[in-house]
């Protein structure tokens, strides 16, 4: 079964990631393993293909790719499987639901692959990689293995199936780790992290700069529009101006525009910040001489009228060296 992916944001990755440019700079720049060198991304495939498990409300399979393995001399493949999983919070069933997702694209290869084939005692299945792309706020702390939810796991681990998948937590990525990459998937998980700048306007910039780089149009149309849709469901968007814009209608020029507004409302909202952070810290200062001023002209008065040290402290507040200062000055 197939139909549209269930959340916005994720749509936005299952398009970002058709791509298999940005596919391949996703695997040589996140994904680290012993097999990494062996997967010929030139000539992966990716598959047209949704599994849908209704035991999880209908929550769809993001992405599925076909990589042929290098140095294979049977033509043997990987399923490089990728879910990006966008929420508020951790979601502990994520390796059951893995696990499922799994069985469900083996049981497509099993059913599509002929009837003799698939009964020869040589038959295998291909082997599925899974990974977890996690970009909401707070570390991903999910067991990586199925096993570790499974009670008593860890007893009988040589019979459970041993699934594990391969995190990647952009949370525990800074900025200059993704500067290095160097390519138009930086300016993704860059954006990402514009949710915990403090200096959004800056980093919208770099993005901005990133993008006009990328020389296949189709691409930076895709990832303009996925950071317009992204701000359009940001509680802010009734004060922008997207608001009432079809960003699917948007071409290269007219949506790199749109960001860049966005850009300058950022600085003129973060103006508008500090000028009043400013005026509040100036009214407070300001507050502050004019305590001080009126607490030591009192002190001055109660000092000509020969009243004690003591009894000038109590009354302004002033600490005793400071009530002596102030009389040796008017001697």
């Amino acid at each position: 079964m197939t139909g549209p992916p269930f959340h916005i944001h994720d749509r936005g990755y299952k398009s970002i990631f058709s791509f298999k440019k940005l596919f391949s700079q996703l695997i040589e720049g996140y994904v680290d393993t012993s097999f990494s060198s062996n997967l010929d991304l030139n000539n992966s495939i990716k598959e047209n293909k949704n599994f849908i498990l209704k035991e999880f409300d209908e929550i769809y399979s993001d992405i599925l790719y076909t990589v042929p393995l290098l140095d294979s001399n049977n033509d043997k493949v990987l399923y490089l499987y990728i879910l990006t999983e966008h929420q508020s919070g951790n979601n502990h069933t994520m390796p059951f639901r893995l696990l499922n997702y799994n069985l469900e694209i083996l049981r497509d290869y099993f059913k599509n692959t002929k009837k003799k084939i698939r009964e020869r005692k040589d038959f295998l299945l291909p082997p599925v990689f899974n990974i977890l792309l996690y970009t909401s706020n707070g570390s991903w702390n999910v067991p990586l293995n199925f096993f570790e939810k499974v009670d008593g796991g860890d007893i009988v681990k040589e019979y459970i199936p041993n699934l594990r998948y391969h995190l990647i937590d952009l949370s525990k990525i800074s900025n200059d780790v993704i500067r290095e990459k160097n390519n138009t998937l930086s300016s993704v998980f860059l954006f990402e992290n514009i949710k915990r700048s403090k200096n959004k306007a800056e980093l919208l910039s770099e993005v901005m700069t990133i993008l006009d780089k990328e020389e296949d149009e189709e691409i930076s149309i895709t990832i303009n529009k996925w950071i317009l849709i992204h701000l359009q469901t940001e509680e802010e968007k009734k004060t922008h101006a997207i608001n009432n814009i079809d960003i699917d209608k948007l071409n290269r020029m007219e949506g790199r525009k749109m960001i860049e507004s966005l850009r300058d409302q950022f600085i003129a909202e973060g103006e508008a910040i500090g000028k009043a952070e400013g005026e509040a810290i100036g009214k407070a200062q300001g507050e502050a001489i004019g305590k001080a001023q009126g607490e030591a002209r009192i002190a001055k008065n109660m000092l000509k009228a020969n009243e004690p040290i003591e009894k000038i402290c109590l009354y302004t507040g002033l600490p005793k060296e400071k009530v002596l200062k102030l009389k040796e000055s008017d001697n």
